[in-house]
């Protein structure tokens, strides 16, 4: 939807002007999700409202309804990408309602925001992008970044870090465990969001090299490797794995025992024959 019909002038300035627009993640709705009860309870009336209605419904669909929550179109995503169908469903509702035009209710702003997290937790922010060509690329799959927020606790960063007094030259392996919490996004757009602890890293390696120390600040090289099995959808078990190679540098204080910064990319990446690429850095 972003690439297609919600990229177009006519399209946004008519919801900026005549609706408030609403985008939910399904995980954030069901049972074990993350909204407040009344919240879960609205967005499954639309829903079932839509299927006793015999309006086209499904996980993945555009809903418009009255100020009261009240249903009066839907289409699913594969329907609502084509050609106007999506325009001509907003013109239609303003139509229908009077609607008149008004400011936005909410002005721009970043869609990514940093989670909450525990004091001296290690807040880690991803972006994965596929390029070129390959099997899982074409259509609006890769016309955007994805994003992720990765929070390690203090128990978890800490592991990243030496454990004995270390001198320029000197090289330690990465927590495998610890790593593997950030290594797990590693990979490009795909249907399954849902389950990443279901993802198998096979082989894994993350290596630091002291390059320089300066007082109680350490500065180290970052390399590695890895594979691991990531399906494209969830629950439907396929043959393709990612596979990189990694590079980047962290920085820490050994007195207070922080992470100053830490910054990791693919320096060369494909999943399923797919090349795309990956960034990762902590945040202040």
């Amino acid at each position: 939807m972003r690439a297609g019909p919600l990229s177009k002038d006519a399209v946004i300035d008519t919801l900026n002007h005549y609706f408030v627009s609403v985008y939910t993640s399904q995980e954030d709705y069901e049972s074990a999700g993350r909204r407040p009860r009344d919240e879960i309870d609205a967005y499954n009336l639309i829903y079932h409202t839509a299927l006793d209605e015999k309006r086209s419904c499904g996980s993945v669909s555009t809903y418009i309804t009255a100020p009261n929550g009240k249903l009066l179109d839907s289409a699913v995503v594969s329907k609502a990408i084509e050609k106007d169908t999506l325009l001509n469903m907003l013109n239609a509702t303003v139509e229908k309602l009077g609607t008149k035009p008004g400011d936005p209710v909410v002005k721009p702003h970043p869609q990514s925001a940093p989670p909450e997290a525990p004091e001296g937790a290690l807040v880690l922010y991803l972006v994965a992008r596929a390029a070129g060509t390959g099997p899982t690329t074409g259509g609006s799959w890769h016309e955007f970044p994805s994003e992720n927020w990765i929070v390690l606790n203090k128990d978890r960063w800490t592991k990243l870090l030496p454990n004995a007094k270390i001198s320029v030259g000197d090289t330690w392996p990465m927590d495998k465990e610890s790593a593997a919490i950030f290594l797990f996004y590693f990979y490009p757009q795909t249907e399954d969001t849902k389950d990443i602890p279901k993802n198998r890293i096979d082989e894994q390696s993350l290596k630091a090299t002291v390059v320089s120390i300066d007082g109680a600040t350490v500065h180290a090289r970052l390399e590695g490797a890895m594979k691991m099995k990531h399906n494209f959808y969830p629950g439907r078990e396929d043959n393709n794995f990612v596979e990189a190679s990694l590079i980047g540098y962290i920085e820490f204080n050994t007195v207070a025992s922080k992470i100053i910064s830490l910054k990791l990319v693919t320096e060369k990446a494909t999943y399923a024959k797919t090349i795309f690429d990956v960034a990762v850095t902590s945040t202040p």
